[in-house]
């Protein structure tokens, strides 16, 4: 599982810690697909705490319906069936 936070300089503010990275969403998610054995991600809430999991299902369908990733697309737009 990869863990990560939205905002980081709002989050270190709010619950001190440190960042050691920034990436944005799609490439979070690209990376949860890229390993095999990684699950999903676990977003956490930089102004409450609160945190959301992303599976690697979900991850997929949303990079998938995206159009970002044309390897990862099931079917091409213009076919309804």
């Amino acid at each position: 599982m990869i863990l990560s936070f939205a905002d980081p300089h709002v989050f270190v503010e709010n619950y001190g810690g440190r960042c050691n990275g920034e990436m944005p969403g799609f490439d979070v998610l690209r990376t949860v697909l890229a390993n095999p054995d990684c699950e999903g991600v676990l977003v956490n809430s930089a102004t409450a705490e609160v945190s959301i999991v992303i599976d690697r299902d979900v991850a997929m369908r949303f990079i998938a319906s995206s159009g970002d990733d044309p390897h990862l697309q099931k079917k091409e737009w213009w076919k309804f069936w």
